[in-house]
């Protein structure tokens, strides 16, 4: 294959369940933001369709809503489902899209072979054989010169500037709370939440439902967007819900305005909907205690003194304030006080911290090579040991 010019940039993807982040490494955001989907026609007569020499049989993020506007009738289907892959074929189509179209990845010769080492977020639930088909999918698929995968949370934490530290990766379909030791996340004492973003959203809908039996008048967007525009610039955690339930509410209802015109008057539908992120005994602060008491006695007032925010479920106005309430009400008295840090918008920590981490001075040693790939094959992946902000010294072979 042929050899990447020094001036390639890295290129960086972090795959959601939701949205697909990529860009460049060094730059402080990513270029392009897609939806994490892949749809395909419904079988139906095809003399009942208008001829269209467009048709595809599969379309991918930003493809889905501009024919779904075209009223062409299409079954939508996630690629991940938390840390599962539903369709390996459906996620490389989606990165097919993403270095072409989104990215505009240079190639070799015959326009094919990738000239940009790659960086890959990975799902904390990933075992050997998922980093292995990642590794095939980059190396032998796109013949990528050097790849670096990584969960999110040693990414976030490293955005903060720490190595080590306690992350809360809240998304659309996932919390994790992961342990991270020098840049290794400690995956024993990792624990999954089970209230995310797309629950929050599906208890918005039920409580809207109570008053509005249809949100749409006219059937030109999709109802759970609707929804989760709503959720995302309506909705806050009150920092004493029972307090403020009772209370009716604190302030005076927001009117959210629908495309027809219409106004909807957000009340306590816009406290109530993220409350279960915080349910007493079984909230996310007892998940943050459960995974600090997995890890090692001497680590624990470190992973205290660093709780990172991260992913687009933390950003409710409050959730900070309310998840330091709940811990200082949880941890015994004798412990050390939790320090929460929050980064800049924590829905991008993961992938700005690969991009810093791009930049590093000892980062392609910390990759796996193309040819060290293509000497050894996907048994690669069970012999690396790689850390987060790791120099060459760290890299180790096991």
């Amino acid at each position: 294959m042929s050899s990447p010019s020094s001036s390639e940039r890295v290129l960086i993807i972090d795959t959601g369940s939701y949205t697909t982040k990529s860009g460049f490494g060094g730059d402080t955001a990513p270029v392009s933001e897609i939806p994490s989907l892949v749809a395909r026609p419904r079988h139906v007569m095809p003399c009942m369709l208008p001829y269209n020499p467009s048709r595809k049989d599969i379309y991918v993020g930003p493809e889905i809503e501009e024919n779904l506007n075209r009223q062409l009738v299409l079954n939508v289907t996630s690629m991940l489902q938390g840390d599962n892959v539903r369709s390996w074929d459906d996620l490389e189509k989606v990165w097919h899209y993403v270095f072409d179209n989104e990215l505009k990845a240079a190639r070799d010769d015959n326009g094919w072979n990738l000239l940009h080492p790659v960086i890959m977020t990975e799902p904390t639930g990933w075992g050997i054989r998922d980093r292995e088909k990642l590794a095939i999918t980059l190396f032998e698929t796109f013949e990528c010169p050097a790849l670096f995968s990584s969960t999110a949370a040693p990414l976030a934490l490293y955005t903060c500037g720490r190595n080590t530290g306690l992350v809360i990766d809240s998304g659309h379909c996932a919390t994790d709370v992961v342990p991270v030791y020098e840049g290794f996340p400690l995956r024993h004492a990792a624990e999954q939440f089970n209230v995310a973003g797309k629950d929050v959203g599906s208890y918005l809908q039920s409580l809207l439902a109570g008053r509005y039996l249809n949100l749409l008048g006219d059937k030109t967007h999709r109802e759970e967007d609707l929804v989760r525009d709503i959720k995302e610039t309506m909705c806050r955690v009150s920092p004493d819900f029972y307090s403020e339930l009772i209370g009716g509410g604190g302030s005076e209802p927001k009117s959210y305005h629908l495309p027809d015109g219409r106004a909807l008057a957000i009340r306590d539908e816009a406290f109530r909907a993220p409350e279960p992120i915080f349910t007493p005994l079984l909230g996310l602060h007892t998940a943050v205690l459960r995974a600090v008491e997995k890890s090692n006695s001497h680590l624990r007032s470190d992973l205290f003194q660093n709780i990172v925010l991260a992913g687009g479920n933390t950003l409710f106005p409050g959730f900070e304030n309310r998840l330091q309430v709940e811990l200082d009400a949880t941890i015994p008295p004798s412990s050390i006080r939790a320090e929460i840090v929050t980064p800049p918008n924590p829905k991008y920590a993961a992938w700005r911290g690969a991009s810093m981490l791009s930049v590093l001075s000892s980062f392609r040693n910390m990759c796996i090579p193309y040819e060290k790939y293509n000497e050894y094959g996907p048994v690669l992946v069970r012999r690396m040991c790689l850390g987060v902000g790791q120099t060459s010294e760290n890299h180790r072979w096991l």
